[in-house]
């Protein structure tokens, strides 16, 4: 006996990417999704009703002359989703540091097919998928051939095992810092080729680990860093958590820690991914529960995504996407085939105790850490909007194609007051930058705008109330502070990171 109603929570929402607009591939590979409410979702039909002039001033029936696809939907941030939503948003693939799927372990290396050497002594490597324990986590390498990665401690098994770069432990006084008045401060090496690393302007990094021997001597060279620039036996760092001082490093093993890095590119790397969006809509009769309905938005080109940091929440993305058609299947077809891998585990970051640094300030001069504007927000969202459009043609009811406009990245914030420095800023048009970096369970993720123009700036005052100040910060490229960062956005995703980093607040 088939249902009088269907209830939301036998609903489910998974995506695919397409091979080309609207166009799944053979096999597509369906990712779940953990939805928290929808917005507008499926196809708005337009229609034109006829109206002749006649006696009896009635309107004709109407036609259908449009559809319009859309699939808005608010979902939590997590480690999984993050990377592979952002890349859609912001046009361009993650620029990943080295990864090697080894094939099994023995009880002192592991077993790659091929590039092992692509690992050195001291690289930071993040083992996962092993079936025994001793086989993953954080593990320092001490040499490699082109199909061993040798580390200690492992156990013998044959299992596919995942290795991804994710810093690395300088010998014992090979790296130092310096600092002079006025300057920037730079990590200097006697030894190592920084260059190894592949970091490009504007990426962050965590400097230090979770035991003396792996950290400078001086607490003020801690914390999460932002690269200038990288030569062979140089790093240049801004936007430091504390203006570093000079350290020469004697008898420490400093660890550094780095990750993906996803940012809007120039013309040549830049990349349009479209989807299929399904959602599952329950099986009508519950005598054939497996016989289930399903509606898709295709050519589902990602058009605005906003991430909310609200006091006492859980961080959010409001994501809308617009598509060139809509269509259902009913449950005697069943919804598309392909690979549906298991939905991951995963924690949310809560906004209260996941941030670990908010930071608007001038852009550096000299100053690795200049002040910041303000030291509490209360609210804050970051937006960005591809100003997507529809492209339509007669003879098709949807749209044949989505033509992306200008990429803009805004900021909303709401701060308490503490100088006139943040109202000043915004009088003055001063060149202003802001990044957030939260860390969670030796995970973790930065957000640099290099340069934003502030607006608004009106001081709240209310009975009985701290003063706040609401502030608009429009993002543009940050050419303008380094030509070698020129891009308006700028995500680093950690897959690991020390848990210091998750117990400091900057």
């Amino acid at each position: 006996m088939a249902r009088n109603t269907t209830p939301s929570n036998v609903t489910s929402l998974a995506f695919a990417e397409e091979a080309s607009i609207g166009v799944l591939p053979v096999t597509p590979v369906w990712f779940m999704l953990e939805p928290n409410s929808y917005g507008d979702f499926g196809a708005e039909v337009e229609t034109v009703a006829r109206q002749p002039i006649t006696s009896d001033r009635q309107m004709k029936k109407g036609v259908v002359v449009g559809i319009t696809s859309t699939a808005d939907f608010e979902n939590d941030l997590t480690d999984d989703n993050l990377p592979r939503f952002m890349q859609g948003f912001v046009f361009a693939d993650v620029r990943t540091k080295t990864e090697l799927n080894a094939t099994a372990a023995t009880s002192v290396h592991y077993v790659v097919p091929a590039n092992g050497t692509d690992f050195v002594a001291g690289d930071l490597v993040l083992a996962s998928g092993a079936a025994n324990a001793v086989n993953n986590g954080l593990k320092v390498v001490t040499g490699s051939t082109g199909t061993t990665v040798v580390v200690s401690g492992l156990a013998a098994e044959t299992v596919a095992i995942s290795l991804v770069h994710v810093g690395h432990e300088f010998a014992s006084g090979d790296a130092e810092i310096v600092k002079g008045g006025g300057t920037l401060p730079t990590l200097i090496t006697t030894t190592k080729d920084l260059t190894d690393f592949g970091f490009i302007p504007g990426e962050f990094v965590y400097l230090g680990g979770d035991v003396v021997a792996n950290t400078f001597a001086n607490g003020a060279n801690i914390g999460w860093a932002r690269v200038k620039s990288a030569v062979t036996n140089i790093i240049t760092f801004d936007k430091t958590d504390q203006e570093f001082v000079t350290d020469d490093g004697t008898g420490k093993s400093f660890r550094l820690f780095f990750g993906k890095v996803l940012k809007n590119e120039q013309a040549a790397l830049q990349v349009r991914r479209t989807y299929h969006v399904e959602r599952q809509l329950g099986a009508p009769d519950p005598a054939s529960p497996a016989q289930i309905q399903a509606e898709y938005v295709k050519g589902a080109v990602p058009n605005e995504v906003t991430l909310s940091f609200g006091e006492a929440s859980i961080i959010t993305l409001d994501i809308a996407m617009m598509g060139t058609d809509y269509f259902t299947r009913d449950a005697a077809t069943g919804p598309i085939a392909g690979t549906r891998p298991a939905l991951k585990e995963s924690d949310g970051y809560s906004a209260n105790n996941d941030v670990k640094r908010i930071r608007m300030s001038s852009v550096p001069v000299g100053a690795s850490s200049p002040v910041p504007l303000f030291n509490f927000v209360q609210e804050l969202d970051i937006s960005i909007n591809n100003n997507v459009s529809e492209n339509r043609a007669i003879s098709y009811a949807g749209s044949i194609d989505m033509s992306e406009g200008m990429f803009e990245v805004s900021g909303a914030l709401t701060v308490y007051f503490a100088t006139v420095e943040a109202a000043n800023s915004v009088r003055n048009n001063a060149d202003i930058t802001l990044d957030v970096a939260a860390s969670k369970l030796n995970k973790g993720y930065a957000f640099d705008l290099p340069l934003v123009t502030l607006g608004e700036g009106r001081n709240e005052v209310e009975a009985n109330e701290p003063i706040t100040i609401e502030l608009e910060a429009m993002a543009a490229s940050g050419a303008k502070y380094d030509v070698n960062m020129n891009h308006t956005l700028c995500i680093t995703f950690f897959d690991y990171l020390p848990t210091v980093a998750a117990s400091r607040v900057v």
